[in-house]
């Protein structure tokens, strides 16, 4: 199966979009572990696709994804290892795009190095249809297979680069070995399948109604049998629920809102627009306005009837940290559980936390850390509506490399274990009202205290010279004072 496809919705213009899990890269991957294990339990494999940082369908066969290293591990590869550490995929497929200027498909850092070395990737690396540059450097940096096939041009480059000593044939052995252990996998395996249709649709809708997620209710759900209820818009009748292209899938059967609501409450239907193009049409508008006048309520094609009965929720574990070590978002998503409950009832909710899941990938340590200090735990129904705030503590020996710079802020310096106090001492009489630029208007609104203090914490040292009148020569002094302390204190 050429899935599941775990990229990053970066963008809401990004042509596969429908085709992801997720914006967020710890639901993404854990959502995909879950998908590949329930396949390949039946000993059908898998495509972990597209690896990686793959965004964007405008020049997808060429275009370059730049970004640094960070960026790199915790946006763009966490949900690929999540889902290889977790699931074991049969195949990962490569993708079309360009990581800092070189392709996917023959970056030995990415195949190499991080899938099969740091995750321990045990099955084969195919590449997106087209996306081969160089065949022969493919397979030193680690794709095993093209797809689709060249008609025999690549495989005379290869048979080429063998004969002249370009290309180790161990290295096609290898290719070799990950690709037939995986076709034996599947050979041994291979079990005799039905493929009862009816049986497909009826778990394909229950599956729909697990996924269903009541974004609002303003107090119109549950609704009652004997509402009239207008459905605006074509896609109550004509739903539009996949993309188009090679992922387009011919449907046994399909149920529409419409349909089904209106077996057994008073419905009525305003088409509203056309789905093929981005132009009003006045009478079709104005229809859709007067059907949703005559009805009791109005309501969109996915809002579900949710509320004061029984019902489910995905209960979701949120981290924040305090620490201050590093730039880190507000909070990010590392659990959730969905729970059923009757009415007025109350259950109890686990999720574990470990060292990863308080942790930022330190370039400097070319590993994820977690300072030492306190973190915020917070739980609730969103990311916006959290309803329980908690905390932790955790203590490490490990200690990311700390180098003070001219572009070091203050705020660093004042939340370092080793340098606070001195940085305390530098800075204790610095005027911040200064921490910004000048303003001879009279009757300019004065900087809140709050403001003065983020803009003098986010300060770099070199700033310094502009805002308080510290010299260059004593700036440098201070630098080399905070790095003498950092190498002397152990």
């Amino acid at each position: 199966m050429l899935g599941p496809e775990i990229n990053i919705k970066r963008s809401l213009l990004c042509g596969r979009n429908f085709e992801y899990f997720s914006e967020d890269p710890y639901l993404a991957g854990e959502l995909s572990a879950a998908q590949i294990q329930g396949v390949q339990k039946h000993h059908v494999g898998t495509s972990l696709k597209r690896f990686a940082a793959n965004n964007q369908e405008y020049m997808r066969l060429s275009c370059s994804s730049n970004l640094d290293e960070r960026t790199l591990r915790e946006i763009y590869l966490t949900a690929f290892e999540i889902a290889v550490k977790k699931a074991k995929p049969y195949t990962l497929m490569c993708s079309y795009n360009k990581i800092n200027g070189e392709y996917a498909s023959e970056n030995e850092y990415l195949l190499n190095k991080i899938l099969r070395d740091e995750w321990r990737f045990d099955g084969f690396v195919i590449s997106d249809w087209g996306a081969v540059n160089d065949r022969v450097k493919d397979l030193k940096t680690g794709l095993d297979l093209e797809m689709p096939a060249s008609n025999g041009c690549t495989d005379a480059e290869i048979v080429e680069a063998v004969k002249n000593g370009t290309l180790d044939e161990s290295v096609l052995d290898k290719t070799m070995e990950r690709i037939l252990t995986t076709i034996f996998r599947f050979a041994d395996n291979r079990e005799k399948q039905t493929f009862p249709l009816e049986q497909h649709h009826a778990l394909a809708t229950a599956m729909e109604k697990e996924c269903a997620v009541l974004l609002k209710n303003e107090n119109i759900l549950p609704l009652s049998r004997t509402s009239k209820i207008a459905y605006i818009g074509t896609f109550a009748k004509h739903p539009h629920f996949q993309g188009g292209g090679s992922s387009h899938i011919n449907c046994n059967q399909f149920s529409s809102a419409l349909e089904i609501t209106g077996q057994s409450c008073d419905v009525s239907y305003a088409k509203g627009f056309e789905s093929t193009t981005d132009k009003i049409d006045s009478e079709l508008f104005n229809h859709a306005i007067e059907t949703a006048k005559k009805a009791e309520v109005a309501v969109s094609v996915t809002i579900k009837n949710t509320g004061k009965t029984a019902g489910k929720a995905v209960a979701q574990l949120y981290v924040k940290g305090t620490t201050n070590t590093v730039m880190r978002p507000e909070k990010e998503l590392k659990g959730f559980e969905k729970v059923f409950w009757e009415p007025n009832e109350s259950k109890t909710v686990t999720m574990e936390l470990d060292a990863r899941s308080l942790s930022w990938y330190c370039e400097e340590l070319g590993d994820w850390y977690a300072a030492s200090g306190k973190y915020q735990v917070l739980v609730g129904e969103s990311s916006a509506d959290i309803r329980v705030v908690g905390g932790l503590s955790f203590s490490t020996k490990k200690e990311p490399p700390f180098i003070v710079t001219l572009n070091t802020t203050i705020g660093e310096l004042l939340s370092h274990p080793k340098l606070s106090d001195t940085a305390k001492e530098f800075v204790k009489d610095f005027n911040l009202a200064n921490s910004g630029e000048n303003n001879n208007d009279e009757n300019a609104p004065a900087v809140s205290d709050e403001a003065a203090f983020e803009m003098f914490v986010s300060s770099p040292l070199r700033s310094c010279r502009s805002f308080w009148g510290v010299s260059t020569d004593v700036l440098m002094q201070k630098v080399d004072e905070f790095n003498t302390i950092l190498k002397n204190k152990t």
